[in-house]
């Protein structure tokens, strides 16, 4: 064989190779960018999740907000009540010790 064509041949051959590993290289930068891009992509699309969550906690806000002060309201009067039935039931204990 020519002493230059095999010259030649080697060079290409060594230029494919490196070429080669260049390629794998890059593959796996691709496959790592990939997988980062679909991690915040999750990240991205949990946060939306929250916000909505929390947005929609936030619009009932106010009707749980007067449905506690309700039920506050409640429990003071239920508890007005059942003094006054305790208070009664001493005095209805009390005069029948009499």
């Amino acid at each position: 064989m020519n002493p230059f064509l095999k010259q030649y041949i080697s060079r290409i051959s060594a230029s494919v190779e490196n070429l080669e590993v260049l390629l794998e290289r890059h593959e796996r930068l691709l496959h790592a960018a990939q997988d980062e891009k679909e991690q915040k992509v999750q990240e991205w699309w949990s946060i939306g999740r929250n916000l909505k969550t929390m947005e929609h906690t936030l619009a009932r806000l106010p009707s749980l907000e007067d449905e506690n002060q309700r039920l506050r309201e409640q429990n003071l009067e239920i508890r007005e009540r059942t003094k006054r039935i305790l208070s009664i039931a001493k005095a209805i204990s009390g005069s029948i010790e009499l």
